[in-house]
C-alpha cells in the first residue's frame, strides 16, 4: 500500500504464494539501472559555466543539507548489518583547495571524498565516464573496494544525492505493504533480532504524504521515477493504492461479492470477482432461487463481465 525503491543492481520480484500456487501474483520492483553491482554513478550534471559545478549550499526537499553524502554499507556474507557513512562534501580540510558550497566542482567532490579519513577504506571515487556513454559527460564515480560477495552498498536518498542524482535511476514502484519484508532495514524495532527471516533485504520503503508520511523528497522520488533509459514512468505520489487495488484481480483468494435481493426474495444476484478487478475483467454471476419458506431450489453460476456498478469498496 505504498511505493518502494530498489537501489541496488538486481531486480527484485515480490510473489504470494497463495492458494493457486501455480499461478500466482507476481510484484515487480526494477533495479537500480544507472549503477553497477560494486559501482554507482552520479547521474546529475553539473550546471553554469565552465568550469561546471553543483550547488551544494542548501537543504533538500525535507529540509537536509545538500553537502552531506550517506552511503550504507554491510560487510559479510548475509549483508543483515548496515553501517551508515556520512561525508560533509565541502570539507576542505583535508584537500589544497578551497571549497565554494555553492559551486562544486565534479573533481573537487572526489578529492574531498578520497581525502576522508574514513572512505578510502572501503570506497574509491573518481571523474570519468560510465557504460561506454558516447555523449561526453563528467561523472562522479564512486566504486567499492572489496568484493560482491562480502561487500554492498547504496548511497542513501536525500540530501547529496538528492542534487548528483546517484539514484536518479534506481527502480521504482508500488507494492502491497506485504513486501515490506524485504526491505533493508530488516530489524524489529524492539529486539533488533532479524524480522523476517525470508526477507530479501533489497528494498527502501518510501514515505509518500499520501500514505501518511511526510517526506518531499520520496514524494519527488515517485513523481520523477524513470525507466532504465531514462522516460519518467508516470507515478502520482499523491495517488496510493490499497492492497487490494494492487492485485488487480489476478487472483481468486482475495475476492469481492456484491449481492442484490434481500434475503427474503425469492431470487437472488450475487457478482463475486477478484480483488482489485476492473471494468471489462471476468466475474461470476450467480443467481439463486428460493421457495417460500428460503429453502434454495436452483442456484446458477454464469460469466459476467464487470461494469461500473458491479465495482465496490470496503469500508
Amino acid at each position: 500500500m505504498t511505493y518502494f525503491m530498489n537501489p541496488f543492481h538486481e531486480d527484485f520480484y515480490g510473489v504470494w504464494v497463495i492458494d493457486d500456487r501455480a499461478h500466482h501474483p507476481t510484484f515487480p520492483c526494477p533495479r537500480n539501472a544507472g549503477r553497477g553491482h560494486n559501482i554507482v554513478v552520479a547521474w546529475n550534471e553539473p550546471s553554469g559555466d565552465i568550469p561546471r559545478s553543483f550547488d551544494l549550499s542548501g537543504n533538500d526537499a525535507d529540509g537536509n543539507p545538500v553537502k552531506d553524502l550517506t552511503l550504507q554499507f554491510a560487510i559479510g556474507s548475509d549483508f543483515l548489518n548496515w553501517n551508515f557513512l556520512t561525508i560533509d562534501l565541502t570539507d576542505d580540510s583535508n584537500v589544497s583547495f578551497t571549497a565554494v558550497p555553492a559551486a562544486m566542482e565534479p573533481w573537487q567532490i572526489v578529492a574531498i571524498l578520497n581525502a576522508h579519513p574514513t572512505f578510502p577504506s572501503y570506497f574509491e571515487a573518481s571523474v570519468g565516464h560510465y557504460d561506454d556513454e558516447q555523449i561526453p559527460r563528467d561523472r562522479i564515480l564512486i566504486r567499492q573496494k572489496r568484493g560482491v560477495e562480502q561487500f554492498k552498498f547504496f548511497v542513501v536518498k536525500g540530501t547529496a544525492d538528492e542534487a548528483l542524482g546517484f539514484n536518479a535511476r534506481a527502480g521504482v514502484a508500488e507494492l502491497p505493504t506485504y513486501f515490506a519484508r524485504h526491505t533493508v532495514f530488516n530489524r524489529d524495532a524492539t529486539t533488533g533480532l532479524v524480522a523476517f527471516e525470508d526477507g530479501c533485504n533489497v528494498l527502501i520503503e518510501l514515505d509518500p504524504a499520501a500514505a501518511g508520511g511526510a517526506s518531499v523528497v520520496d514524494d519527488d522520488i515517485i513523481d520523477n521515477a524513470v525507466d532504465a533509459k531514462g522516460n519518467n514512468l508516470g507515478y502520482d505520489s499523491s495517488v496510493v493504492q490499497e492492497d487490494w487495488e494492487l492485485v488487480q484481480g489476478q487472483s481468486s483468494t482475495f475476492e469481492f461479492t456484491k449481492i442484490s435481493g434481500a434475503a427474503s426474495a425469492t431470487t437472488t444476484t450475487t457478482i463475486e470477482y477478484p480483488a482489485g478487478a476492473k471494468v471489462g475483467d471476468l466475474a461470476k454471476k450467480i443467481v439463486e432461487e428460493f421457495d417460500g419458506g428460503g429453502n434454495l431450489l436452483r442456484k446458477f453460476i454464469m460469466p459476467h463481465t464487470l461494469v461500473s456498478g458491479d465495482l465496490i469498496t470496503p469500508p
